[in-house]
């Protein structure tokens, strides 16, 4: 099932991110002499890669004007350019649609543009040759390339074992297609061989995705799974950003609890461009019933909240939106791991007692947070920072305390406890499926 968008916009824009110095300069001509065409590449990943005149450049952002701005692959190097007119799954590219924003700090490499374009046809070969044996397929690649090309290719046995690899993953692939196209119902293994193909180039081509378009995927069918999310008081709505992927930067999965909350079954699985507003919105507009849930947990996902909040403002009973605390304790431990690799006992403890503030008074949350800052203070200053960033927010210098990300009502679960006998057991279930699509 797609959804497409052709009217609406962006809300962030790219231009307004990017340094204003280099969109200050004068944008430079392309250099119209050179006969290499410019071509598009796919990277392992699925993601994309452009050649021009010898640099290699991967994709940094867009706009919804379909202004592409791309960066050179090398890091140190501030070498820019913006496509204009983009069009998906492109090969070539008109020299008239690029802009050389900014110049690169080292000289042209042709022979790494010529190894990424042989690297390329290596994995197209092995979807599209399958009859040829893998070292077929490499010798006959390295009999039409030069020595300088040559210097800058991987191993054979490395080449030989990407080939092995990628027809693995199309095995998988086309099974998936195949259940969908005798099945209505998708079944939890067909979305776990999803996700993990979902970074292959082919799976875009196989949707033929645009821009501002939504695939939606459904373990029922339409009437199925409406009448189970009207019937169903708890739903879990959780997002995802580590896709990678040009055009599928989030995923959005909307669950239900069954048998007394003690079971999670996904129902819907949604891949959108962006983690905008626009596109959960729609999403929202085209799936969901009209009866509203009692409760809806989430993630950390401020836009997702947003969304949920606008979609039923006009309802007569409103959901009780709450964050699970399992996601609170990511968050924590995310920051831990970035600031410092080994946490002792004493910091563990100490963010323990923080998850513990969810499920006290919320008139006591400040006193206990006071409390724990003044006692561990010294073992791990910037997890009691973040917290004020995320959940209370930050002392100001008149006694008062700034508007968190993320307010008291959302994350403190006191006041519903007494609906959810089995919490822990909610908790656990929460866990186990967020791991596994992680």
């Amino acid at each position: 099932m797609i959804f497409e968008d052709t009217t609406t916009s962006f809300t962030n824009n790219f231009l307004t991110d990017i340094d204003m110095a280099s969109l200050n300069e004068i944008p430079l001509p392309t250099n119209s002499t050179m006969s290499e065409p410019i071509q598009i590449i796919s990277t392992q990943r699925g993601k994309r890669k452009l050649l021009l005149d010898g640099y290699i450049y991967r994709l940094d952002r867009s706009n919804d004007r379909g202004v592409e701005q791309w960066r050179c692959s090398k890091k140190s190097c501030r070498g820019r350019i913006h496509l204009h007119n983009s069009f998906l799954f492109s090969s070539t590219i008109n020299r008239t649609n690029v802009t050389l924003v900014s110049s690169h700090s080292h000289a042209s490499e042709p022979a790494q543009c010529e190894a990424a374009i042989v690297i390329d046809h290596i994995r197209t070969s092995a979807q599209h040759n399958q009859h040829e044996s893998p070292k077929d397929i490499v010798h006959r690649l390295l009999r039409s390339v030069s020595n300088e090309t040559a210097a800058n290719l991987p191993s054979i046995t490395a080449m030989q074992r990407s080939i092995q690899r990628r027809r693995q993953q199309q095995k998988l692939l086309d099974s998936f297609l195949l259940n969908i196209e005798h099945e209505e119902n998708l079944t939890p293994s067909d979305i776990q061989i999803l996700y993990r193909s979902i970074n292959d180039n082919s799976l875009s081509h196989i949707t033929e995705l645009a821009h501002n378009q939504i695939l939606v995927l459904t373990c029922e069918n339409e009437h199925n799974y409406r009448n189970k999310l009207a019937n169903t008081s708890v739903w879990l709505c959780t997002t995802f950003h580590e896709i990678k992927n040009d055009y599928l930067q989030c995923i959005l999965i909307i669950q239900i609890f069954e048998n007394n909350n003690e079971t999670l079954l996904p129902l819907i699985y949604a891949l959108l461009p962006s983690n905008t507003n626009v596109f959960y919105m729609k999403l929202f507009n085209e799936l969901l019933p009209l009866q509203t849930p009692k409760y809806i947990l989430t993630n950390f996902d401020k836009i997702l909240i947003d969304s949920l909040k606008n979609f039923y403002h006009n309802r007569i009973i409103l959901p009780n939106i709450k964050i699970c605390s399992i996601f609170l304790h990511y968050e924590l431990c995310k920051f831990i791991q970035q600031y410092k690799r080994i946490i002792h006992d004493m910091e563990y403890k100490s963010t323990k007692y923080l998850l513990a503030l969810a499920y006290i008074p919320q008139s006591d949350i400040i006193m206990g947070f006071e409390a724990l800052h003044d006692i561990y203070s010294s073992s791990i200053e910037g997890i009691y920072d973040k917290f004020e960033d995320l959940c209370i927010g930050r002392l100001r210098p008149n006694g008062h305390r700034s508007q968190p990300l993320f307010t008291a009502n959302f994350w403190n679960w006191i006041d519903v406890i007494p609906q959810f006998d089995n919490l822990l057991l909610i908790n656990t279930n929460i866990k186990q499926w967020d791991d596994m699509f992680r």
